[in-house]
């Protein structure tokens, strides 16, 4: 099931946000390939920070795109992430455990 991500266009990219309380994986279906980036902060205080997926990740990605993403620690109230994608996403899926739930 999980939680569906609602993406908007802003400027030239897709963006979507939302706050995880633990260990995730990010779905997304694409129309085109192309770029995504990764953001996160610990409160709405504070400005985002990217997050390392990686140059051969971030930059080398099809239609379908799936990674794990783990963090020691979450802080009270989450952490708030931020996708960025600069093809349309058609699909974007936060799911909690190993079951897609």
């Amino acid at each position: 099931m999980g939680t569906t991500l609602k993406f908007s266009k802003i400027g030239e990219l897709y963006v979507a946000e939302t706050t995880v309380t633990e260990n995730f994986m990010l779905h997304l279906d694409r129309k085109k390939t192309g770029r995504i980036y990764m953001w996160q902060r610990a409160s709405e205080d504070v400005e985002y920070a990217p997050c390392d997926i990686g140059e051969y990740i971030g930059n080398n990605i099809g239609l379908s795109f799936e990674y794990s993403f783990i963090s020691g620690v979450y802080p009270d109230g989450g952490l708030h992430i931020k996708v960025e994608s600069e093809s349309e996403v058609t699909k974007g899926v936060i799911y909690y455990n190993a079951n897609n739930e």
